[in-house]
């Protein structure tokens, strides 16, 4: 079983501190892993377009389970 464990920084990086979750995908289909975990994930944040990324990036993976904790609230969501 390969486990992934991951902070996406909410989407932000690269060397242009942009907010693009395809890189994230990338990343994460290059690992090919059995479970992800991930850490600084936005849900209904103005910085990542207010998308819900738990929920996008579950279904792009067809997950089978998805689990979110807020850890961090904001005005009009938070981040995990």
């Amino acid at each position: 079983m390969r486990l992934l464990s991951y902070n996406i920084h909410k989407g932000i990086g690269g060397r242009d501190r942009r907010y693009r979750l395809e890189r994230i995908i990338d990343v994460i289909e290059q690992e090919n892993p059995d479970l992800i975990c991930l850490q600084e994930v936005d849900r209904n944040v103005r910085r990542s377009k207010f998308h819900n990324q738990p929920k996008l990036l579950a279904e792009y993976f067809n997950a089978t389970e998805e689990l979110y904790q807020l850890n961090v609230h904001l005005k009009s969501g938070g981040y995990g």
